[in-house]
């Protein structure tokens, strides 16, 4: 039902970001991963120095196996968000640190893997 709500809000609104979010989100937790990198890729479309996309679409190809993926996807997040608008809200502040410490745990896990 929640994916319902926010697809009727994407069809409301398509550049509003917080739908798709939360959407990608449940996604994820349900395990549908090629949903959600399509959604983290019009995320990122709408948005490309908004972390939350690159965060969910890392996830998600994480979980498909695909590390190197992952951590390049991370780092390009992490780039853009550099120059992002959002860097004076705290919550975005505390996403991008977030990113970056999922990124040094998968950088680690990779190095495991060697």
């Amino acid at each position: 039902e929640a994916l319902e709500c926010y697809a009727e809000a994407m069809r409301l609104d398509p550049e509003y970001k917080l739908p798709r979010c939360n959407r990608m989100n449940v996604l994820l937790s349900q395990g549908r991963l090629q949903e959600v990198l399509d959604e983290s890729a019009e995320f990122i479309r709408i948005d490309p120095t908004n972390i939350d996309g690159y965060n969910a679409r890392s996830a998600a190809l994480f979980m498909q196996g695909l590390l190197p993926d992952a951590i390049t996807c991370l780092e390009l997040g992490l780039k853009n968000a550099e120059s992002s608008s959002y860097n004076a809200d705290p919550r975005f502040r505390l996403v991008v640190e977030s990113a970056r410490q999922n990124h040094n745990r998968l950088l680690t896990a990779l190095q495991e893997q060697k």
